[in-house]
């Protein structure tokens, strides 16, 4: 599955984009984690309109299961382009928050 970490890599350049490195490293670190959380949430909900009913189900007992990296192996497996949703999610929310910000 997706990693919030790897979004959050993403996020830390969102921020230098927008010149806001000037704040606390605690500050940055709290914005991070907040559109991390924002951008993984979206790629999850595109992912999961992919998937029939039954995928669902079989994710979510994958999930409940805390079987992580069985739940990445199966959303690889029935989604194939899941690299190109998180680009395309991470690029989307980049330029919504430089739009807003500006």
């Amino acid at each position: 599955m997706v990693s919030q970490e790897k979004i959050a890599i993403q996020c830390k350049d969102i921020i230098k984009e927008l010149n806001l490195d000037y704040l606390s490293i605690e500050e940055q670190e709290e914005m991070v984690t907040e559109m991390s959380e924002v951008v993984y949430e979206k790629i999850i909900l595109r992912i999961i309109e992919r998937l029939s009913e039954d995928d669902v189900k079989s994710l979510n007992n994958i999930l409940d299961e805390e079987r992580y990296d069985a739940a990445g192996f199966f959303l690889s497996e029935r989604v194939s382009d899941i690299e190109k949703i998180i680009e395309e999610e991470i690029k989307y929310f980049q330029e919504e928050i430089i739009k807003f910000s500006k």
